[in-house]
């Protein structure tokens, strides 16, 4: 009996310690497949990779290893490379699969690194880039590795790691955090050290909150580098670490709670997924990387794959979000309205199309440049506006871009080099005005424009047949023409003025309808049209001084409104259908839409197709409504949907003073007063 006893108490001690081995075993098996199967592959092909290696030097010839390019760093390029080594040598069915020669190109390499340790002038390399690389590559080598290299090289990966807490710059949020964490387990992992664990767990776990800080916002939109909208820059990444880190704990005692895991699901799908069509991501929320060229989509469909195993209650929406982004299509479009009043954003999903509208407020900063990247964003998102129908009319466009005619735009039109923000210094907005409201079908949008010179009310009206932008109180004076843009896009097909065919690349008139790409723009008729359709020419490096400085060129569809150079109280409006074939768009289907108010004070517009009218009052006023004789009265600024249902009126009401979304119902028989 002594000896049964003894016998346990020994064994206790080994049994308490084996789930911690086991759980490291889970999570290094876990990080290989995500490492293995989920890296991104690099610009320059395999073959490239490898006829530019030096196996004597452990270097890539073609590399410069005294660059300090602040966002393609030569020596960072170096472990990206060698993770495409090490994923083409443990890769089945790959050409080098366990490949002595590639085994013995990644220990030189790692050894070439060790030996000539340099340090970038941008420090995410130095925190963040170079370990996250070291740690995939020891993930996949671990077992190929010299005994005692990853404990020595621990240190060297962990930079941010202090005792007190994770730092970049200063303490880390958002995905940086998620960036320093997740290499602190790869850290940990590697070296079987459960208290490194616990804490980047811990600590990861604790930034998937929902906050009105860096990282996931109240409406599930993301803010990264102050109040920025970036869900598909390091918003993208945030969902691309979260699912990996959850991913990684699944099935251990480091497992992420039940709610971290609902709230990173209601990130992707009701957050990033609303602001998608096809292929397309609304391009105001990348920040920088839109002057990027590289696959834009591929880190969704991972974190997106990933989070389908941790949640398989929204499995089906996954599956369908995952079909999109890899197709462009899905076998259950989404519909509706929905508006984000974090990051100032509204898009409209319809059967047909899809519409998204973006301003400034002074709550918020706008896209910002830095690192030599985004160097002519200056316009970007004052305003921008995007219209698709299948998702590819701006994929890789950007240095096509006359970049002061984005898509919305409204502002001078000189030829002139753009001003380039510093970073975030001058790019918050101006304005608190720039609201919206929202029933979750349809929805209108309001921004009183102060760009520059130019100052307007502005205001969106969407709907799921049609969107009615309208213009009032416009004044400027300037030296060179004022532009509103409609689109700029890529030339699909033929351009129709007013029914017939564009005679050149360049057209000018008082048109009162331009149709392309299935898409009919209805103008007021009395302002000049300016509409192109020709071939265009940029390099990736006139908007960002890291990308290459070949020429790419391309057939683009422009169409613009001539304001002159001065404008007192000026209005006008203009209707956009998608989905209206060339003669579609008929006196009686653009009658449907009737702009009931277009001044200083209130733009009203009433879609006789739903019976809607929707309502942006700047003050306090008094709107006649289309039926039987029936008013609204305001008090105070506010956005009205009234819509009648019988003898019934439906409205839904966003209150500026309070921040509120209030919705009721009343009888058609008695005037409306707020």
């Amino acid at each position: 009996m002594r000896k049964t006893l003894l016998s346990l108490l020994f064994l206790l001690p080994c049994l308490a310690a084996r789930p911690a081995q086991d759980d490291f075993g889970k999570i290094r098996e876990r990080l290989y497949e995500i490492t293995l199967y989920h890296t991104p592959r690099p610009a320059c092909s395999l073959e490239e990779i490898i006829a530019a290696f030096d196996p004597q030097r452990g270097l890539f010839t073609d590399l410069d290893y005294t660059n300090q390019d602040r966002a393609l760093w030569h020596p960072g390029i170096h472990w990206r490379r060698l993770t495409e080594l090490a994923c083409q040598y443990r890769l089945p069915g790959s050409p080098h699969y366990r490949s002595p020669r590639l085994r013995e190109y990644i220990l030189k390499g790692i050894d070439y690194w060790l030996a000539h340790t340099v340090e970038c002038v941008n420090r995410w390399w130095n925190y963040m880039g170079v370990p996250y690389e070291m740690g995939k590559v020891f993930i996949l080598m671990r077992d190929e590795l010299p005994e005692g290299l990853i404990a020595s090289c621990k240190e060297r990966m962990l930079p941010g790691v202090r005792p007190d807490a994770y730092y970049f710059h200063t303490k880390a949020t958002g995905q940086n955090l998620l960036w320093l964490t997740t290499i602190h387990i790869y850290a940990s992992a590697l070296t079987d050290d459960a208290a490194g664990l616990e804490r980047a767990y811990r600590t990861a776990a604790g930034e998937i909150v929902v906050t009105t800080g860096e990282g996931i916002q109240p409406d599930f939109s993301f803010h990264q580098h102050d109040a920025q909208s970036y869900a598909f820059g390091y918003g993208k990444q945030f969902s691309l670490s979260a699912a990996q880190i959850v991913y990684s704990a699944s099935g251990t005692r480091y497992a992420l709670p039940e709610e971290k895991i609902r709230i990173l699901s209601r990130y992707l799908l009701d957050g990033q997924q609303w602001c998608t069509h096809g292929r397309l991501l609304e391009y105001t929320a990348m920040g920088r990387e839109i002057s990027r060229r590289e696959e834009k989509t591929g880190a969704l469909v991972t974190a997106c794959r990933l989070m389908r195993k941790a949640d398989p209650s929204r499995a089906a929406e996954y599956d369908r979000f995952i079909a999109q982004l890899e197709t462009g299509h899905r076998s259950r479009p989404l519909t509706g309205n929905r508006y984000f009043p974090r990051i100032d954003l509204m898009v409209q999903h319809s059967p047909g199309f899809f519409f998204s509208i973006k301003g400034v407020s002074d709550r918020i900063a706008a896209t910002e440049s830095g690192n030599r990247e985004n160097l002519k964003g200056y316009y970007l998102s004052k305003g921008t506006q995007f219209i698709s129908r299948r998702g590819d009319e701006y994929e890789g466009i950007f240095p096509l871009w006359d970049w002061e005619m984005l898509p919305g735009s409204l502002n001078t039109h000189s030829g002139n080099p753009l001003p380039v923000f510093k970073w975030r210094i001058g790019t918050w907005g101006n304005t608190p005005f720039v609201y919206g409201v929202s029933d979750s079908l349809r929805g209108c949008f309001a921004f009183d424009y102060r760009m520059d010179s130019v100052t307007a009310r502005r205001g969106w009206f969407l709907w799921e047949d049609g969107v009615a932008c309208l213009v009032s109180g416009l004044d400027f004076e300037t030296v060179h023409p004022v532009l509103q843009t409609l689109n700029q896009c890529y030339a699909r097909g033929p351009v129709l003025t007013d029914g017939r065919p564009m005679p050149d690349t360049d057209a000018r008139g008082r048109y009162r309808t331009v149709w392309h790409d299935s898409v009919t723009y209805c103008l007021p008729g009395n302002r000049e049209a300016l509409v192109f359709a020709g071939r265009r020419s940029g390099t990736w490096y006139d908007i960002n001084q890291s990308m290459p400085q070949d020429t790419v060129s391309a057939r683009l569809f422009s169409l613009a409104l001539d304001l002159g150079r001065t404008s007192r109280d000026g209005s006008f409006h203009c209707l956009i259908l998608p989905g209206t074939g060339p003669g579609e768009a008929t006196p009686a289907r653009i009658g449907r839409f009737r702009v009931l108010r277009n001044d200083r004070d209130v733009q009203a517009v009433w879609n006789r197709s739903c019976d809607q009218v929707q309502i942006v009052a700047y003050r306090p006023a008094h709107i006649a409504l289309p039926w039987n004789g029936r008013s609204v009265r305001l008090t105070a600024p506010a956005l009205l949907l009234v819509g009648r249902e019988g003898r019934t009126l439906r409205i839904t009401r966003f209150d500026p003073s309070t921040g509120r979304r209030l919705t009721e119902t009343c009888p058609l028989n008695r005037d409306l007063a707020f």
